[in-house]
């Protein structure tokens, strides 16, 4: 198992870097850091005195990342220093080396519901699940996840990713299914879905929790206002659904920046287990 993290150097980023340590540490996972260097593509950067530049750029980039994590970290991690834009680079590197989870430390933004490109490309084509934290977060005082769900299609080794945090913390799960016009259920359709969701995902120490709303975002906004919550696990790729994926996206984009509660994304397409 392997987690990736990206590293600027900003606080949020040591929060994410700590945090996957700790999952690290309780799993024998390989914690992995990566920094970009995303320069201007001038003509004479393919010089070769330029790129004897850049490997110099390179060396003290690292060098600086290496002596930051030293102080930050129990034990030094695989650490990379990689040319390009931070979006195509991050998601270049998860696609090619069986990255389970991608740690994104995320800035609060000036502008409202306006998600930073990097982050927002990242949720949207990373495989694995990706967490989005704005705050320092402790693997063990997470006590309470907050599941939401369609009851649609999920791969197996997608959910397991959130039962594997469930299972290295004890927390108790409650699983949000949040009623729309668009997407909208009985009670009674709910509570089986709910049964049979649990039974495929062998998920334990699970609630059902059922919000009546105008769109996903202001549901599960509702959700963790009235009661408080630790993570917030969201399925963002959706199967036969009349909500198509480019919104269910954008609802994670939203919730991401109307909360400062950590958010795990889970269903993009897996390579993990049985899908």
């Amino acid at each position: 198992m392997k987690i990736l993290v990206p590293f600027d150097f900003s606080q949020e980023a040591i929060y994410a870097v700590q945090f996957g340590e700790q999952i690290a540490n309780e799993t024998s996972a390989t914690l992995k850091v990566i920094h970009c260097l995303n320069l201007p593509d001038y003509p004479y950067h393919r010089s070769e005195s330029a790129k004897s530049l850049l490997k110099i750029l390179a060396l003290d980039a690292e060098s600086s990342v290496i002596n930051q994590l030293k102080q930050i970290l129990t034990s030094p991690p695989d650490v990379e220093i990689r040319e390009g834009s931070a979006s195509s680079v991050i998601l270049k590197e998860n696609l090619e080396n069986d990255i389970r989870y991608t740690m994104m430390g995320y800035k609060e933004q000036n502008v409202p519901e306006k998600i930073g490109s990097t982050t927002r490309n990242i949720l949207r084509f990373a495989q694995g699940s990706v967490f989005s934290i704005k705050r320092k977060l402790e693997l063990r005082s997470i006590a309470d996840i907050l599941i939401v769900t369609d009851f649609q299609q999920t791969p197996v080794s997608s959910v397991a990713n959130v039962k594997l945090i469930q299972e290295l913390t004890g927390a108790r799960v409650k699983v949000l299914y949040v009623n729309s016009r668009d997407n909208w259920l009985t009670s009674a359709e709910t509570y089986n879905r709910m049964d049979d969701f649990c039974k495929v995902h062998n998920l334990q120490n699970a609630a059902l929790d059922i919000i009546n709303d105008r769109t996903l975002e202001a549901g599960v906004l509702h959700a963790i206002s009235r009661s408080k919550v630790d993570l917030i696990a969201l399925k963002i790729h959706q199967g036969n659904n009349t909500l198509n994926s480019r919104e269910t996206h954008l609802s994670a984009e939203k919730i991401i920046d109307n909360t400062d509660t950590p958010v795990m994304t889970f269903a993009h397409t897996s390579i993990y287990g049985i899908n």
